[in-house]
C-alpha cells in the first residue's frame, strides 16, 4: 500500500490510506475501530 499510495490518491480522490510497514493482521480490528471513531472509515475497506 505504501508504494502505490500516490497512484491510489490519483485514481480515488479523497481516499484515506493508513498504511504502515510491518503492520500485522491482528491489529486490523483496533485500527478499523479507531478510524471509524475518527470518521475516517469509508464504505469500502481494503486490507
Amino acid at each position: 500500500m505504501i508504494n502505490v499510495e500516490p497512484v491510489l490518491h490519483n485514481r480515488l480522490p479523497g481516499i484515506i490510506i493508513d498504511a504502515q510497514l510491518g503492520r500485522q493482521m491482528y491489529q486490523a480490528p483496533d485500527l478499523i475501530s479507531s478510524l471509524q471513531k475518527e470518521g475516517k472509515l469509508g464504505k469500502i475497506v481494503i486490507i
